[in-house]
């Protein structure tokens, strides 16, 4: 699937978007990761096949070619977003996916808007564990005691060094090389959405990689377990970011996933 370049206009401000496949059958939302844009993606997406339906990746604001938004967006203000973007595309129905922050804007909209919704991919989605409140506190702790020690004579030198290995070790450079978004970052890494997986009533189909270490399969099986019907797919040897190291491999396991929901659709309508 060749992927083309295109501009959208939402509130008055262009945005990039990559489209392609096959127009008639129901189209495909991709949302991409935090820290990543749409680009990132059109490899793995070139193996998918030129008859796939119409599929379109934006990049979300704040990351690839569009702006940072002007204030402290959560979930709701990136979903609102997406929302403006499907009906500037004119659907009335489709198929959302998203991989990890793309995986929680997905999450929230399906628990809200479920009529537009012909199904659901979470591609090694974050959001739904207790992990955040302990990293939250942790940013904090650091911002804090970061700016106390730059204003040490001669030690603030050594910070940004100190900071990345701290980070790093955190498991949390997410949210060092975050920023201007760095308290949006914050805000969304806060807001847990266990509770509002029980409420998609979507066809949903999960792909996560074995070793996924970011957002490990734990929360796959629990979100699996509490979305009646859902189905999941774990692939072997993999982590995070499976289109980045295996994009032939992602391209053809995410159009199976995709073919699977399409067919679900037509055998219940």
């Amino acid at each position: 699937m060749k992927l083309i370049d295109e501009q959208i206009k939402i509130d008055g401000t262009d945005y990039r978007i990559l489209r392609g496949g096959k127009k008639g059958s129901t189209p495909v939302l991709f949302l991409h990761g935090w820290g990543s844009k749409a680009e990132r993606y059109r490899d793995a997406f070139e193996f998918v096949s030129d008859d796939f339906g119409e599929v379109v990746i934006p990049d979300l604001p704040g990351f690839g070619f569009a702006p940072i938004p002007l204030t402290v967006w959560g979930i709701k203000e990136y979903a609102d977003w997406v929302n403006k973007l499907i009906n500037k595309l004119g659907w009335t129905t489709l198929i959302l996916a998203g991989h990890s922050f793309g995986g929680r804007l997905t999450i929230y909209i399906a628990s809200q808007q479920p009529a537009m919704l012909k199904g659901i991919v979470l591609y090694a989605t974050a959001g739904t564990t207790k992990r955040n409140q302990s990293r939250l506190s942790f940013f904090n702790i650091l911002a804090k005691t970061g700016k106390a020690i730059m204003r040490l004579p001669g030690l603030h030198f050594f910070y940004p060094i100190a900071e990345k290995i701290l980070y790093k070790i955190a498991g949390s450079t997410d949210y060092l090389y975050a920023g201007e978004k760095r308290e949006i970052f914050k805000k969304i890494i806060s807001e847990d959405l266990s509770a509002l997986v029980n409420k998609i009533i979507a066809p949903t189909r999960l792909l996560w990689g074995e070793n996924d270490y970011e957002t490990p399969v734990s929360d796959a099986e629990y979100i699996c377990n509490t979305i009646k019907g859902s189905k999941l797919r774990i692939i072997p040897n993999e982590g995070h970011a499976i289109h980045a190291r295996n994009p032939e491999l992602f391209a053809k396991e995410f159009s199976m996933l995709v073919e699977q929901l399409s067919v679900e659709v037509k055998h219940n309508e």
